[in-house]
């Protein structure tokens, strides 16, 4: 299966459909090819490579992080759910996601560079070596050395 995914051509994926028919011993009703020939061989443009050339996919044709988050995401909401509830679901799923990711990256322990020093790949550097009061003391030296009179 992998070598009908990774075909690089129509022709070469054809050409590769024959040895998975001789494995089924040329029997075209094995449980295997008719599974292949129902639900693969309809539809080679979701998942074969040559079909997928204009896709971004670095060698993995499948959508598994899609899936996931909306598997995640069917645990949450309810088929029965009206309209209303179903936004106001996902506006909370929204907001919580929002409120980890702040949490996350305002954490006690995570150093951001104040934003006048942005910029300056030293001044990051040191703003995570030494603390708050040493780079307050330093980025002022700094800042004054870099002036132009």
């Amino acid at each position: 299966m992998t070598a009908l995914v990774q075909t690089a051509s129509r022709e070469e994926y054809n050409n590769t459909r024959e040895p998975l028919l001789k494995l089924c011993d040329g029997d075209k009703m094995h449980p295997l090819f008719a599974y292949y020939d129902e639900n693969w061989n309809n539809m080679p443009e979701a998942f074969v490579t040559f079909e997928l050339d204009n896709l971004a996919h670095l060698s993995n044709a499948t959508n598994n992080r899609i899936k996931s988050k909306w598997s995640k995401l069917k645990q949450q909401v309810n088929a029965a759910f009206t309209v209303e509830q179903l936004i106001a679901t996902l506006a909370h799923i929204q907001y919580m996601c929002e409120e980890d990711y702040n949490r996350e990256l305002n954490h006690i322990g995570h150093c951001r560079a104040p934003d006048e020093d942005s910029d300056d790949s030293e001044l990051k550097l040191l703003f995570n070596t030494v603390s708050a009061f040493a780079y307050k003391v330093y980025a002022k030296a700094y800042n004054l050395s870099n002036e132009k009179s």
